[in-house]
């Protein structure tokens, strides 16, 4: 409505200023109309864009979770391969026979690896020495029976038959490369 129409209907001066002053023109109504609805667009970019940064965020914790567990598990894994090779030397030192059976004897719950030294392994070790000797090696194996053969002196030329009889072979042979008459004598 126009000022003239609003006079036509008897409204006064002062009311239709009042109405007019809160008036705005309808091509400045659109122009706001339009920046109201481009804002209201770029605020439901805004929450799409929040939404992403959210899922972002959620994917960004699950990676950094997931290395942290991947890292203790390798954390983990190396620590049980020093243990491993510790105990391994360990067993080889103390001198066991094979390295299954022995473990099989160990108590691993009490093994423990503090500052790259094994712990509670010498005690169980030196126990099954004596409990399961089996396991172990002997250092100096004890030989039990014939005593071996001194290295024969030499003999003299003048060889008895009794004394040949008696010869080994290795000395029959030194006395067939000193004196071959004298061995086909007492040979035949």
């Amino acid at each position: 409505m126009t000022k003239e129409e609003l006079k036509e209907l008897g409204i006064e001066d002062e009311a239709i200023a009042t109405i007019f002053k809160n008036f705005v023109p309808k091509s400045q109504f659109n122009k706001v109309n339009d920046e109201n609805k481009a804002m209201k667009e770029d605020i439901k970019a805004l929450k799409e864009n929040s939404e992403n940064s959210a899922e972002l965020k959620e994917a960004m914790a699950k990676l950094q979770k997931d290395a942290k567990e991947r890292e203790e598990a390798y954390t983990k894994e190396v620590e049980a391969l020093k243990l491993d090779s510790a105990l391994a030397l360990a067993i080889k030192n103390a001198g066991a026979k094979g390295e299954k059976a022995m473990r099989a004897y160990l108590d691993m719950e009490k093994i423990k690896l503090e500052d790259g030294k094994l712990v509670g392994v010498e005690e169980q070790i030196e126990a099954l020495k004596t409990a399961e000797a089996w396991l172990f090696t002997n250092s100096a194996p004890q030989v039990e029976g014939v005593k071996p053969a001194t290295p024969p002196a030499e003999k003299p030329e003048g060889v008895t038959r009794e004394q040949f009889n008696k010869m080994t072979y290795s000395e029959k042979a030194e006395l067939y490369e000193n004196n071959p008459e004298l061995f086909k004598e007492y040979s035949n």
